[in-house]
């Protein structure tokens, strides 16, 4: 092993100890428990540095490995410290809430970097529980067949503001929105406020047709 190589391989371990520290701080994003907010709050930062040849993704990536990859492009076949690689997990989380999955986000667990491999886990961010608070006439269950919302669904803004449009079209239903942290770690609770617009309506019909020829 050459001695470049060697230099790379002890920043590595150097950063991966920090990682085991600053990796828990991601997970505040979504459902973050005092423990890790503290590990974030102590999270150390390095200038010491690894060569980056390649990425690769880890958990559940709710777009393609390779749309991933071209956003990290740039910072290829360079040198790159802890900082630096937060950085990029930035990036990832930004590009990932561009395209909708607005409670997902990209993190640095704790690894080897061997052969000059990053690897980011992705949260999409998903589902916990759906709390219907309905104030109206119509059954929870027909105002979520309407949001199209389901515990455990990866949370995806368009498809939400679809679901409260669809809701909100129903007659005489107003909708709204709000998240929470789950209890489970990577999961978002959904509160579905629904209310009726105005006073609801009652009437009735009767019909005589009085005989009338043309109606019988």
């Amino acid at each position: 092993m050459n001695q470049m190589n060697i230099k790379h391989v002890k920043n590595a371990h150097r950063v991966k100890k920090r990682l085991l520290t600053a990796g828990l701080a991601a997970l505040c994003a979504v459902g973050c428990t005092p423990a890790a907010h503290a590990a974030e709050k102590a999270a150390e930062k390095t200038t010491e540095s690894i060569w980056v040849a390649r990425y690769t993704f880890d958990g559940e990536n709710p777009v393609t490995d390779a749309e991933l990859r071209d956003i990290l492009a740039p910072h290829r076949h360079h040198e790159a410290t802890l900082s630096d690689l937060e950085a990029q997990a930035e990036e990832i989380t930004k590009y990932l809430r561009d395209k909708g999955y607005f409670v997902a986000f990209a993190y640095l667990a704790p690894q080897e970097f061997r052969d000059g491999v990053v690897t980011f886990t992705i949260v999409p961010g998903r589902y916990g529980e759906i709390i219907v608070n309905n104030e109206t006439y119509v059954h929870d269950r027909a105002i979520l067949r309407e949001m199209g919302v389901a515990p455990g669904q990866i949370i995806d803004k368009n498809e939400l503001s679809r679901g409260v449009w669809l809701t909100n079209d129903m007659n005489r239903i107003e909708a709204n929105t709000k998240l929470k942290a789950g209890s489970e770690p990577g999961t978002t609770d959904l509160i579905v406020n629904v209310k009726n617009k105005g006073h609801r309506m009652w009437g009735y019909l009767g019909v005589d047709n009085g005989g009338y020829r043309y109606t019988g």
